[in-house]
């Protein structure tokens, strides 16, 4: 079974099913940014466009976000 990663960062854009996200230690321009599903993360904690979520290791690493 997969572990939980957790990440902390921004949400750039939102839609019914995924977020566009950018971890606080990511380039500022964006080139990293990334959608996820929302079916497959967990918002931790979340104030406004800041979050903290939780990824499956196996959908970090699919994303390269590891």
């Amino acid at each position: 079974m997969s572990e939980a990663i957790q990440f902390t960062g921004r949400v750039i854009r939102e839609t019914d099913m995924a977020i566009l996200f950018r971890a606080d230690d990511w380039q500022p321009d964006g080139s990293d940014d990334t959608w996820l599903p929302k079916s497959q993360i967990a918002i931790i904690h979340g104030e406004g466009d800041a979050v903290q979520i939780e990824l499956p290791e196996w959908l970090a690493d699919d994303k390269e976000m590891t």
